[in-house]
């Protein structure tokens, strides 16, 4: 089901500079699909709560569209202008004649952590300081969940099988259970020994079910998904060469939110702000911990480069057992055009 959440400050303020100014000004509407209104969009939300959005004069819908092939299809068909979507959708999305173009980057590591049962995390000889092999060793015969059979959190875990040189197939259970609440009773009813999941559903395992941490993901604790450009800003790219301005200051809205995140002296308010208007339902002390988890994984710069694309299509084909996309579709897939516009001016302010 659809939900659009639009900047209510934005509207006021609106208003309110249109009388005094005695003219029809107002501010740029755009609309941002979004999946849902988990924290994988925190900047997004941030925008809002900090009135980063109206410093830039653009009137901001956020519309909660219930799934990633939802926010693909509005964003191909117009009813949006700018999503946060997955690098490889996007660069997948190229390839197969779409004008979606890579704009910008909104979170750099993994979004699903890997939190093993305390029993089975003993079990198999391990503490909090083993290394990433030790944890890899440990892998074989493990009984894990998966959102989907073939959705990214089974090909992560199908990734790490491979670094642990075992057979996911043959030498270890993984077990369809989707998301949310199902894997978390299967979680504290002992049914697997581990759950693939982003948070709060991680950090709830580890907090109400005696859980400990396999795989930092959101950490960057593998390497290979360490800094790895795993959601982008994206727009179309006949659109933003009508807008190129617009297009600037959305993004420079989205920087501001990721310095405000990273800015100690405001990162609690920020949060807090955040909690209550989007996240009031999930407790406080959970929100505290989940917002850590995954503050690190939004990059400090929205900017990004060519070795950051070239590397997402390395590591997509390697996961999903698939060719590459061809170089001339990876070159047309991003810019870094309108971020660097943004940094730029904000760098002069």
């Amino acid at each position: 089901m659809k939900r659009r959440l639009r900047s209510a400050a934005a509207g006021i303020a609106t208003f309110a500079l249109t009388a005094l100014a005695g003219n029809a000004w107002a501010a740029d509407k755009v609309s941002v699909g979004l999946s849902s209104d988990g924290l994988l969009f925190v900047p997004a939300f941030v925008a809002d709560v900090m009135g980063y959005y109206e410093e830039e004069d653009l009137d901001v819908e956020h519309l909660i569209l219930g799934g990633a092939t939802k926010v693909y299809a509005a964003l191909v068909s117009g009813e949006v202008e700018f999503s946060i979507s997955s690098s490889v959708s996007i660069l997948r999305g190229r390839a197969g004649g779409t004008d979606m173009t890579m704009i910008g980057g909104a979170m750099d590591q993994h979004a699903s952590n890997i939190v093993a049962t305390r029993e089975w995390f003993e079990k198999s000889g391990l503490t909090p300081e083993s290394t990433y092999e030790e944890r890899l060793g440990a892998l074989e015969g493990i009984t894990i969940s998966v959102a989907s059979a073939a959705g990214g959190s089974a090909q992560l875990v199908r990734f790490l099988a491979g670094e642990a040189g075992i057979d996911p197939e043959r030498d270890m259970t993984l077990t369809v259970l989707g998301v949310g609440d199902t894997t978390l009773a299967a979680f504290a009813r002992r049914r697997v020994d581990a759950i693939t999941h982003s948070s709060p559903i991680a950090v709830r395992a580890i907090r109400e079910h005696d859980g400990v941490m396999l795989f930092h993901m959101s950490g960057g604790q593998v390497p290979a998904y360490n800094g790895f450009l795993y959601l982008t800003y994206t727009g179309r790219e006949s659109w933003m060469k009508e807008n190129p301005d617009t297009t600037a200051r959305f993004l420079r809205a989205m920087q501001k939110a990721h310095n405000a995140i990273h800015d100690p002296a405001l990162a609690d308010t920020v949060r807090d702000k955040v909690h209550a208007k989007y996240h009031e339902r999930i407790d406080a002390g959970l929100y505290v911990d989940a917002w850590a988890d995954y503050a690190g994984a939004f990059p400090k710069s929205i900017e990004i480069s060519g070795e950051m694309v070239d590397r997402v299509n390395i590591l997509a084909s390697k996961v999903e057992n698939a060719d590459p996309v061809l170089p001339e579709h990876v070159e047309a897939s991003w810019t870094n055009e309108y971020a660097a516009e943004a940094v730029k001016g904000l760098d002069a302010n």
